[in-house]
């Protein structure tokens, strides 16, 4: 069967993120994306501070810049320059905040922390908010996040949700990582690790990736965050959601698939994963890439376990998989693709 070509080409788009910073410009790793899907894109973000990927793997092209000096700007973060409204805040945003579950404070003021099986975002006293701009309407909503120190260094994953009425395309995150100074860190940008496929001009054109309404699509640094952010020292987190609308989509079926996937755990609470990686395109691919994500019981992700075969897999083909450990295999795990 001839090699058929699966791109994803930008005609108009809309950018979901006001222009905010310049210390990052948030590309993801295009070529190690296009291996592993057999998507091939050339779309970035239109600005100067961040950019979108296509793809189900996006923790290789994560990107972080240090600043010891800049503080944010009030004029368009909303924060007045001093930072989170309240320290007992917990993460979220203004588009449909999901931590009413986690941390609040009392009556009396004091902080409260709820079991972390229950918590939307970890660390509980540390806001991860909406970063305001004024360019269009916010579809995506950060849902959950995980910032942790693990043996490589800090670790930082996410939940992303859509809770617009159509697909948001080629998103990718931005946060800024803020200390008890008021003084921007860090910041991290990634593309989302998406699942859900649309074609373009109603069916008959390009493939594109994107977060379809009610869906999540999830984010992972596991070592490239930089060693200037110390979890005790921040502050407030805030949040931004690069991303594309195309209005000539549609719906199509996946066309890579995990399935039979089998929880294996070590007896300490962690484990890895087996599992079937399928091609139900029409391109041969030269890897089979695989990420699943731990979850606790409210869907926040606790880590990353991960899967690269160098094999070529044919149009309908199939390959076993096996991925790496993770320390908590928590409540359930969500797949990607």
């Amino acid at each position: 069967m001839p090699r058929t070509k699966l791109q994803c080409c930008l005609a108009v788009a809309i950018v979901l993120t006001s222009g905010c910073g310049d210390d990052s410009d948030g590309a993801a790793d295009e070529g190690s994306t296009s291996s592993s899907t057999g998507l091939e894109t050339g779309a970035t973000s239109v600005t100067a501070d961040t950019g979108a990927t296509a793809g189900t793997e996006a923790s290789g092209g994560s990107t972080t810049t240090e600043s010891g000096e800049e503080t944010l700007d009030s004029s368009s973060d909303g924060t007045g320059g001093e930072g989170p409204e309240s320290s007992g805040e917990t993460a979220g945003s203004s588009e449909g905040d999901a931590s009413s579950g986690d941390s609040e404070s009392s009556s009396t003021g004091e902080f409260v922390e709820v079991p972390e099986d229950e918590a939307h975002f970890i660390p509980q006293h540390v806001p991860n908010t909406l970063r305001v701009g004024g360019i269009g309407e916010v579809w995506l909503t950060l849902y959950a996040s995980t910032l942790v120190d693990g043996p490589n260094g800090v670790e930082y994953y996410t939940a992303v949700r859509n809770d617009g009425e159509i697909p948001v395309c080629l998103g990718s995150v931005t946060t800024y990582f803020v200390d008890v100074t008021d003084t921007l860190v860090a910041s991290w940008s990634a593309g989302l690790y998406l699942r859900n496929y649309y074609r373009r001009d109603q069916g008959t054109g390009n493939y594109t990736l994107c977060i379809a309404p009610g869906d999540i699509a999830m984010t992972a640094s596991t070592m490239d965050l930089p060693p200037e952010i110390v979890i005790d020292e921040l502050w407030y987190l805030m949040h931004e959601f690069p991303g594309f609308l195309f209005y000539d989509i549609v719906p199509v079926e996946p066309l890579l698939t995990v399935t039979d996937v089998v929880v294996v755990p070590n007896g300490d609470g962690g484990g890895h994963y087996t599992g079937t990686f399928t091609n139900r395109s029409d391109t041969t691919l030269d890897v089979a890439s695989v990420s699943i994500f731990p979850v606790n019981r409210v869907g926040r992700p606790l880590g990353m376990a991960t899967s690269r075969t160098e094999v070529e897999v044919p149009p309908g083909g199939s390959v076993a998989f096996e991925t790496s450990m993770v320390a908590d295999l928590g409540n359930g795990f969500v797949t990607a693709p």
